[in-house]
């Protein structure tokens, strides 16, 4: 045997025990489901999230397809908002994950209400809305499956603009009782109806800019119960364009 040949197979000799080895040494043999500190599982939750990650232990770690493993979770545990999925060497997997909070209640067509959260994933349908969601009233989805999201513009801008303001940052419910969405027979002139624990009406228009219009409706709303500019156990508070620039106006009757 020449010397090139020697060397050949004492290559492909190192290299198969390289592999011999990574395989066993960075075979996953524990897979950890880590939570936020407002979140607490039990071990039958947690057994849950680790079974729905399709996680195989004695897999390589370094061939574990993250997005796949995070898609999987997230479609059989709606209820789950997976962080990061963190490699520990040699051989533990942690899955960084956290709660998501029912935030909307929304009909569905085919009956009962889909419970979505602040990024519009349905966390699950049920007969009724739950409790200390803000269920929106004139308007249905089509239909609605725990694990999906739903798109709805003006809720996601609507829900984008008031996460920006810090008093509504947590929730609209603690500052919104009523939420119609109403449409006209027009259709260019849709509007959302907020109705505020004063009983104000903030009107939104469904066009433009709506995470702009409805900061600018709130900041409007908030100076009028600072300076008393109007009556704010009445009436109704909506957009308008003045010279090119948007304003909020005030109106003691419906103004659309």
């Amino acid at each position: 045997m020449n010397k090139r040949a020697i060397v050949l197979i004492s290559s492909l000799a190192v290299a198969v025990v390289i592999v011999v080895l990574a395989c066993s040494i960075f075979a996953i043999g524990n897979v950890k489901v880590v939570t936020t500190s407002g979140l607490t599982l039990s071990d039958a939750q947690s057994d849950e999230i680790a079974l729905a990650s399709g996680i195989k232990k004695g897999g390589s770690v370094f061939s574990l397809k993250e997005d796949a493993v995070i898609a999987n979770i997230e479609k059989a545990v709606p209820w789950v908002k997976v962080i990061t999925i963190e490699k520990r060497f040699p051989s533990i997997v942690a899955i960084n994950c956290t709660g998501r909070v029912p935030y909307i209640a929304i009909a569905v067509q085919s009956g009962g209400y889909a419970m979505l959260d602040r990024e519009l994933k349905v966390i699950s349908v049920s007969d009724l809305p739950q409790s200390g969601c803000i269920n929106i009233g004139g308007y249905m989805l089509e239909s609605a499956v725990a694990g999906e999201f739903v798109q709805i513009d003006w809720l996601s801008s609507l829900i984008s603009g008031s996460e920006s303001t810090y008093f509504m940052e947590d929730k609209l419910a603690y500052f919104i009782k009523g939420f119609r969405y109403v449409a006209t027979s027009e259709g260019s002139d849709n509007y959302l109806d907020l109705t505020t624990n004063t009983g104000v009406h903030l009107l939104i228009y469904d066009s433009g800019d709506i995470k702009y219009v409805w900061q600018a409706i709130y900041a409007a709303y908030i100076s009028s119960l600072k300076d008393g500019i109007y009556d704010v156990s009445f009436g109704y508070l909506y957009p308008k364009v003045v010279e090119g620039k948007l304003v909020a106006s005030w109106s003691e009757t419906l103004p659309v």
